[in-house]
């Protein structure tokens, strides 16, 4: 497409303008698709809490931390946690705090 002409930039300018309306719409939509959730009482989002493994994770996680046998660093690894906020995550759903 040749942009240096009128004509070219009419017909970009004009795909564009299309672009815009289409996600326009799609916006519209889901805001609307949103609202009568929330008015059928459909909670959105992430349910809280842990998961199972993650809590079984946090049980293990609290008993080697209460033990103070094993470093952070050695917990990480035993129990397969990634980081130290999701252990500190974990221990705090135990009731532990840091």
């Amino acid at each position: 497409m040749d942009t240096s002409s009128p004509h070219g930039r009419f017909v970009f300018n004009l795909f564009a303008s299309i672009a815009q309306l289409e996600r326009d719409i799609i916006i519209e939509r889901t805001r609307a698709g949103l609202e009568r959730s929330r008015r059928r009482g459909v909670k959105l989002g992430r349910q809280p809490g842990l998961s199972k493994q993650a809590q079984h994770k946090a049980i293990l996680a609290e008993k080697y931390y209460r033990d103070n046998k094993l470093s952070v660093d050695e917990i990480m690894k035993l129990i397969d946690i990634g980081s130290k906020r999701t252990l500190y995550k974990y221990l705090a759903h135990q009731g532990r705090r840091i």
